[in-house]
């Protein structure tokens, strides 16, 4: 992996990560994973002018497929059964498979 490479792609995705954590971290309570969570879908995340581009698909069964350019991830996730007071659900992610 080339330093433009890691700039473009992976720096924004651990921006948004961290940021993402930072947002949901208040919460508490019981993680669940069922087909009727409100995270269980397919989310799609653009920056710097259509340069970094990710896709994150949360599936009912508790995994979540993972792509950015080349690389592709797999992980497993809980949820949060209720959200914060502003309305973030917390997420714990275990990466489980990764090409890259």
């Amino acid at each position: 992996m080339n330093f433009t490479h890691f700039l473009t792609r992976r720096l924004p995705l651990a921006f948004a990560l961290a940021f993402f954590w930072f947002l949901v971290s208040p919460v508490t309570g019981n993680a669940q994973t069922i087909g009727t969570h409100p995270v269980v879908g397919t989310w799609h995340w653009t920056v710097f002018n259509d340069q970094c581009k990710e896709v994150l698909q949360y599936r009912a069964d508790g995994v979540l497929l993972s792509t950015s350019g080349d690389a592709v991830t797999t992980w497993r996730y809980s949820a949060a059964a209720v959200p914060s007071p502003q309305g973030f659900f917390r997420l714990l992610e275990t990466s489980i498979q990764h090409n890259s």
